[in-house]
């Protein structure tokens, strides 16, 4: 039996393609509004969070 060839993970985006694609574009200027929102604690709070995910998907 044959094995079947395992699916390829997307190319990841340089931050060089990032600053030129549409979406990516968008989806950061959606979250920066959304930020902007957010009072000076509780935007301290979601950067800590995403750097805490960073720490542990390095560990992984």
């Amino acid at each position: 039996m044959d094995a079947e060839p395992s699916p390829r993970a997307p190319p990841r985006l340089t931050e060089e393609d990032a600053a030129r694609e549409p979406a990516a574009l968008a989806g950061r200027e959606q979250l920066e509004a959304r930020l902007a929102r957010l009072s000076a604690d509780r935007r301290d709070a979601f950067r800590a969070a995403v750097r805490r995910c960073y720490v542990f998907a390095g560990k992984g």
